[in-house]
């Protein structure tokens, strides 16, 4: 932005990163047989317990790491816009993890690569049509809430709205794989794509 593009540029940027993402998730994240967790005493709960909670902090500052560069650049109504919208478009994403989020205990249930990877491909599936109904949703809400007065939706934030649920709806289609390496104790594998994000973030 302070270079002169244009605001679709800045939508451009995040839907690439979310199809770069999903596409090094479906590739990076594919379980072994091996891998499924077990109740002996020497399975390496410790290690679980740190790279979760690695991932879980490389996601909460990737939420707010464009936000951050963004205070660098753009002026405080477009920043202001830009979080507004953000927060609405991410409320679809929100309810399908929420449903989605049984996969962990099914991948650990099941045994074998070819059994985990149906499950996959299915609640991958199941999250595209899931995902599709809630923006549409989620943008009728927005309108009537811009239409009755209770939210200030301006072209600029609309035009934000509709390039992040773009960008979040791609990235809710990961959601199952991300659940898939916590079934089979390898959350580190969300670092695989999570870091090389948050870092394109930064030097942008």
């Amino acid at each position: 932005l302070a270079m002169g593009a244009r605001l679709w540029a800045l939508g451009a940027g995040v839907l690439a990163g979310s199809l770069v993402a999903l596409g090094v998730a479906q590739i990076a994240l594919l379980v072994d047989p091996e891998s499924v967790p077990c109740n002996d005493a020497h399975f390496p709960l410790g290690r679980f317990a740190t790279y979760r909670t690695t991932a879980t902090v490389v996601a909460v500052i990737s939420s707010q790491a464009d936000r951050w560069v963004l205070a660098l650049v753009a002026t405080p109504a477009f920043l202001a816009n830009y979080d507004l919208a953000l927060r609405f478009a991410q409320l679809p994403v929100g309810v399908a993890s929420a449903l989605l989020i049984g996969v962990i205990s099914e991948t650990a249930a099941l045994q074998g690569n070819d059994a985990r990877r149906q499950l996959l491909r299915r609640t991958t599936r199941q999250a595209g049509l899931l995902i599709m109904p809630l923006v549409i949703a989620d943008a009728v809400v927005v309108t009537a809430l811009g239409l009755a007065g209770l939210v200030p939706v301006s072209a600029e934030l609309l035009v934000v709205f509709l390039l992040a649920s773009v960008w979040f709806g791609v990235s809710a289609l990961a959601a199952p794989t991300g659940f898939a390496s916590i079934g089979v104790a390898h959350p580190e594998r969300e670092l695989y794509y999570s870091v090389p994000a948050l870092a394109c973030t930064a030097a942008g």
